[in-house]
């Protein structure tokens, strides 16, 4: 049964709600190359934010002892401070690392 509000709405309103629903149950990774969430995985081993995504060729072929320490900004770039945007201890840049459901992260923005 789908709620009264629900149907008030249009289409495409009603796809736009069911996304942000998904993305937040789903389980969300870091990115690889910064301290971002990634909303891509490709070649079924690496998970990158859009602006690493959209610079992969450069990204994925600097080596791994070249990488930024944290805090990592998109594009594989030191960010200044100490504080992660993340906000949660992580693996090295270039690691894989699972930062878990998307409700239990921004469950503090409800």
């Amino acid at each position: 049964m789908v709620p009264i509000v629900l149907t008030m709405l249009s289409e495409l309103e009603r796809v736009r709600i069911m996304f942000l629903v998904i993305s937040l149950i789903r389980k969300q990774n870091k990115c690889r190359y910064c301290c971002s969430v990634a909303i891509f995985f490709c070649f079924g081993t690496t998970h990158f934010c859009k602006p690493c995504h959209d610079d992969f060729q450069r990204v994925t072929h600097i080596p791994k002892n070249e990488l930024p320490s944290c805090p990592a900004g998109p594009r594989a770039k030191q960010l200044g401070g100490e504080e992660c945007p993340l906000y949660v201890k992580h693996p090295p840049t270039g690691e894989e690392f699972a930062l878990g459901c998307g409700i239990c992260r921004n469950a503090q923005t409800f």
